[in-house]
């Protein structure tokens, strides 16, 4: 007979929610049953286990392991409220959700723990109290998905995207530039099409690290492909970003003031819908010094007008 250790996983759960052994078996058998359960020493009926499974918030699929995403609703809005501490730039408060998840026994799949390296990876490198160790975390991340150096999966594309963005913020940029040369690469290995979001994420990053570089042309070529990939998904993930990437990589490389602000007008525009104050100063900063330069340009080209005709 298969040995599912069900007991282990009931104990796991009791004693995470700090339930006594008379609770969980309040109203579904003897206290004495529970102990033998979670010793494995005996096999409950399957409307015990039903019971149990529903006073301990899983499903009889968690209890057998034939589910890596138990509580789906608790799992999904615990990692969701944990990347949305990550992009308010919140870490020690991410972290601190992130330890507490450690426990859960909930989290205790590879692809959780994966999960939570990663995030926790992010966080120890944004508060800058150990840039090595954030690297580190996300290359122990990495090696937790089962897949061969010829294929990777879309979380592992996503940590490595980290990783890119960790030496881009160290001014690495040519490491940086290697990383997304080999996510790009993998990507068009890839069976089927990658989630559209990861995709635009990808392009948009990389695109920003290009300009760094002063590579404007690959720069202005990724955002163009990112735009592509909003309007066919018909996303506006990173639009307004992009938007601006595009105006200000071809202001750099053709130091064309007017088709820039054209990119960057519809930047300011998607950054007012969104009501994004912040961003919204800052384009209208960019904005202001191409005008002002463009200003310069004209009064310079009539100054050298008027000496050429004396």
């Amino acid at each position: 007979m298969v040995n599912y250790h069900v007991g282990k996983k009931i104990k796991e759960l009791r004693t995470y929610y700090n339930i006594y052994q008379e609770e969980l078996a309040d109203g579904i058998c003897s206290q004495g049953a529970i102990s033998k359960i979670e010793k494995d020493e005996i096999m409950p009926s399957a409307h015990i286990l039903y019971e149990l499974a529903k006073r301990l918030g899983v499903d009889l699929n968690y209890l057998f392991g034939t589910s890596s995403s138990p509580r789906l609703d608790y799992i999904k809005s615990a990692c969701e409220d944990i990347t949305k501490e990550i992009r308010n730039r919140n870490y020690e408060e991410a972290l601190r959700m992130i330890k507490n998840e450690k426990r859960n026994p909930l989290f205790n799949s590879t692809e959780l723990k994966q999960f939570l390296l990663w995030r926790e990876g992010i966080c120890v490198f944004g508060l800058e109290k150990n840039h090595q160790k954030g690297f580190d975390l996300l290359n122990e991340a990495l090696s937790l998905t089962p897949t061969t150096n010829k294929n990777f999966s879309e979380i592992q594309l996503d940590i490595m995207g980290s990783l890119a963005i960790f030496n881009s913020q160290l001014k690495e940029h040519e490491k940086t530039k290697e990383i997304y040369l080999k996510i790009f690469a993998l990507i068009k290995k890839m069976p089927n099409p990658i989630e559209p979001n990861l995709f635009i994420r990808l392009l948009y990053n990389s695109a920003v690290n290009d300009h760094f570089l002063g590579d404007y042309q690959s720069s202005i070529k990724k955002c163009d492909e990112a735009i592509a990939v909003c309007k066919s998904n018909m996303t506006m993930y990173l639009l307004a970003q992009t938007f601006f990437q595009r105006g200000e990589s071809y202001y750099s490389y053709k130091k064309d003031g007017s088709e820039a602000l054209k990119w960057m007008n519809k930047s300011l525009n998607l950054f007012e819908v969104l009501e994004d104050q912040g961003a919204m100063d800052y384009v209208e900063g960019e904005i202001k010094k191409i005008d002002k330069h463009r200003d310069g340009s004209r009064a310079s080209m009539a100054l050298r007008a008027t000496e050429t005709s004396l």
